[in-house]
């Protein structure tokens, strides 16, 4: 789980400065903050591992405030199998794609354009043993080796730290910063409009 404090000193500013004029804050800017937290949400999800989907649909998010200035956000996977997604997310030595499996084990991969699927190589070819009968009644035998492909299970994309900790995570530095300027950014529309409706110093 992810849990987002809304307290930068430049959003602590511009929320100083708007509780002048309005007596509902956290209220005010609820709608900014929803719009850049379902943004962290969805570029997790873009990156969470799958295979039958539950882990990807546990996503959710909540949004709030303490007290008339405070804002706060969570986003947080896995529900009642919080274990399990605490395990994809912190694992790095799982693998979350048949390329990854088969670099991990010593397999050959390889990927289909039209498909778009990847399938890993058996480390042995088959032999497969056919007859032909031709037409004078003789029979030839051939060996024949064809290619056969490992089932590998699963490994249908996504990666370990979908949520925060890594600089590819869906929380970040940069989206950091995106959520503190647009908080302060709206904090500082909505005192301007209230000044100019009169309702300020």
């Amino acid at each position: 789980m992810l849990t987002i404090s809304v307290d930068s000193h430049e959003v602590r500013a511009a929320i100083g400065r708007l509780a002048d004029v309005s007596s509902h804050v956290a209220r005010d800017l609820k709608p900014v903050l929803v719009k850049q937290v379902r943004a962290t949400l969805a570029a997790a999800k873009a990156q969470t591992p799958r295979d039958e989907g539950t882990l990807l649909r546990s996503g959710s998010y909540e949004v709030g405030a303490q007290g008339p200035r405070a804002l706060w956000a969570q986003v947080s996977f896995g529900g009642q199998a919080s274990q399990y997604a605490q395990a994809q997310h912190e694992t790095d030595s799982y693998t979350h794609t048949r390329a990854e499996w088969a670099a991990k084990y010593g397999y050959r991969v390889s990927s289909s354009l039209k498909t778009k699927r990847e399938q890993v190589h058996a480390k042995r070819r088959m032999r497969i043993l056919t007859a032909k009968v031709t037409t004078g009644g003789v029979i030839t035998m051939r060996r024949k080796l064809t290619r056969k492909f490992r089932n590998v299970k699963g490994h249908k994309g996504g990666r370990a730290h979908f949520l925060h900790g890594k600089p590819w995570s869906a929380w970040n530095p940069q989206r950091e910063a995106a959520l503190t300027q647009a908080v302060a950014t709206e904090a500082v529309r909505l005192y301007e409009a209230a000044l100019s409706k009169g309702l300020g110093d």
